[in-house]
């Protein structure tokens, strides 16, 4: 019966083994040696208070056993009674002095206890009695890497893996220390031959994503903690960890999709949730907060939108967002809005916004691009009042000739109204003493630093804010081109642009440094607002492109001249003097 216990235990079959032990030690109550192969069992099973009784019958039985005081001293360390583990330990090693096992047992309670030098002593006690003892060299391992003492470590690693070649613990955890040391090509070779040893194990797989995404290897990495994810689907850091990937290679959605699915299955998770935020931050653009911040905005459009709805409106908002303005026309009694939104997640919050502020009976979003729109299709009938707010700061960079262009063409009635009605661009040159030494860049601090230049975009607008800067200005603000929506001029040809030319009279005597640019937004008739310094507007800034050539002057009596084209919708070009060109707000159509 004993045979049969023992060859079922060291199957595992532990469970089996159990009922044969307790026949055992009934049938033979005086046997030391069955109610120490019961606490065996018993420990195995993690069943430790009647292990420990059965270990503490044995060693009664038989005073002498050096391995029942052994195994319970590792029961009563399980259980964190250390101080009775280590006296145990003490009298097995007290009865066979030559005892490995026991100081490497020893040696692990002590560390527990924070005694870490005691310990490493203890340990090497055990590898002096026994050279090839392969638990050993893996703890002494261990206690080395907790003290940093890595090239030691290393070197125990080593010899455990001699020990034991295809030893899967052993391979991740030198794989550890050399990420530890920042060796990652050692770490990527160990790490690979641990999953080849153990390839069902996620944990390894997630260590094979961390070390090719310290190498750079950003897609093999993502490939890897993907792996991670179908051996451990409930596993959130994983899907962390694939995310991040996902964001570095711009596979945005897939990346959000991650994240979502970390928060699933760690629903609390403050690092997670800031993670999946700042990832749906990408899809939309930080200025949508400031815009929405922006009361003199706000306010207008809504006085504007109250004065043009009537039961009867449809509505059309052209870039809705977050619905704002669709809001406000259905609470103005607008009989239809349709708000348009190209970007997919920002139309679906525009969607769920509708819904929690009671309007989703009256207003539509539609994820689409306005041009895309069909009336039939997307569209029960036309509009009668076109809403929008697709301008940059220097008026034409969103597109909103093309677009308003469009809407009334196809997607509203002849009587349609629009709002904004129009917008007025204005221009006034300047001097920036402090911001000319980098626009462009020569020489900064007695180097010359010119080189640079390659790097920049003479034709790029900057933003700007006025009121921030050192300037100086050269004339009065002048109109540089105006535009009625509802009247815009002809649809121009690359090859035969608008153009018109405005003598700008100085203010005073200086060198042109750039012209700065700002607009007045006519929302209707009545209610104009402005972006220029002073003006109402807050979300909006100035822009200001710097001319490259130096010694354009203008005077009170040496005027200059700017010469306007439009070329296409949405791109204008602008020269002062000797022709040098100002590009305001780059779209094609």
């Amino acid at each position: 019966m004993y045979a049969r216990a023992r060859k079922l235990h060291e199957a595992g079959r532990l469970k089996e083994a159990l009922p044969l032990y307790r026949t055992l030690v009934k049938l033979q109550p005086d046997s030391s040696l069955y109610f120490n192969s019961l606490g065996n069992a018993l420990q195995d099973l993690n069943q430790l208070e009647e292990a420990a009784t059965a270990y503490t019958q044995a060693i009664h039985l038989d005073p002498s056993n050096a391995s029942g005081h052994n195994n319970l001293g590792n029961t009563l360390k399980r259980n964190g009674r250390y101080a009775e583990a280590i006296q145990h330990y003490e009298t097995a090693l007290s009865l066979q002095p030559h005892y490995p096992q026991a100081l490497n047992n020893l040696a692990c309670t002590l560390k527990d206890l924070g005694q870490l030098s005691a310990a490493l002593d203890t340990l090497r006690k055990a590898i002096e009695l026994d050279p090839n003892y392969f638990n050993a060299h893996l703890n002494l391992a261990r206690f080395l890497k907790d003290t940093q003492e890595w090239q030691a470590a290393l070197t125990e690693y080593r010899r455990a893996l001699e020990l034991r070649p295809g030893h899967y613990l052993v391979h991740k955890e030198l794989g550890d220390l050399y990420m530890d040391m920042e060796q990652w090509e050692e770490a990527h070779a160990v790490y690979r031959q641990a999953a080849l040893l153990s390839p069902e194990k996620p944990e390894i797989h997630n260590r094979v994503g961390h070390v090719l995404e310290a190498m750079g290897q950003t897609k093999e990495a993502a490939a890897s903690f993907l792996l991670t994810t179908q051996l451990d689907p409930e596993n959130a850091l994983a899907y962390v960890n694939l995310g991040r990937t996902l964001l570095v290679q711009q596979k945005l959605n897939a990346a959000i999709e991650a994240y979502e699915t970390a928060l699933k299955y760690d629903p609390g998770n403050q690092k997670i949730q800031l993670q999946l935020r700042r990832a749906r931050s990408r899809q939309i653009k930080s200025w949508h907060f400031p815009m929405l911040a922006d009361q003199a905005r706000n306010e207008g459009y809504r006085q504007a939108i109250e004065k043009a709805v009537n039961p009867e409106s449809h509505v059309l908002d052209i870039g809705t967002g977050t619905g704002l303005l669709s809001l406000m026309a259905a609470r103005a009694g607008a009989k239809k809005v349709t708000g348009i939104e190209m970007l997919k997640p920002l139309a679906q919050i525009a969607t769920e916004i509708v819904e929690r502020n009671g309007y989703a009976d009256r207003i539509q979003v539609i994820a689409k691009k306005s041009t895309q729109l069909v009336i039939g299709k997307d569209l029960a009938r036309q509009a009668d009042l076109i809403v929008s707010e697709i301008m940059d700061n220097g008026v034409l960079g969103e597109g909103v000739l093309p677009t308003i262009r469009h809407a009334l063409e196809h997607l509203a009635t002849p009587q349609a109204r629009v709002i904004p009605k129009a917008v007025t661009l204005i221009g006034q040159l300047v001097q920036f003493p402090a911001l000319r030494p980098a626009y462009p860049v020569k020489e900064i601090c007695g180097f010359d630093l010119s080189p640079i230049n390659r790097f920049r975009d003479p034709t790029r607008l900057h933003t700007i804010d006025l009121k921030a800067e050192d300037y100086r200005p050269l004339c009065d603000p002048c109109e540089i081109y105006h535009l009625d929506f509802l009247s815009l001029p002809p649809r121009p040809h690359p090859d035969h642009p608008h153009r018109h030319q405005i003598q700008i009279q100085g203010t005073t005597t200086g060198e042109i440094h750039a012209l700065v640019v700002w607009f007045h937004l006519h929302l209707d008739d009545e209610i104009t607002l402005s972006t220029g310094p002073g003006g109402e507007l807050r979300h909006w800034r100035q822009v200001s492109r710097f001319f490259e050539q130096e010694k354009l002057i203008i005077a009170p009596d040496q005027p200059v001249w700017l010469h306007v084209e439009q070329m296409i919708d949405g791109l204008t070009t602008i020269s002062c003097h000797c022709s040098q060109t100002l590009h305001l707000g780059v779209r094609q159509i």
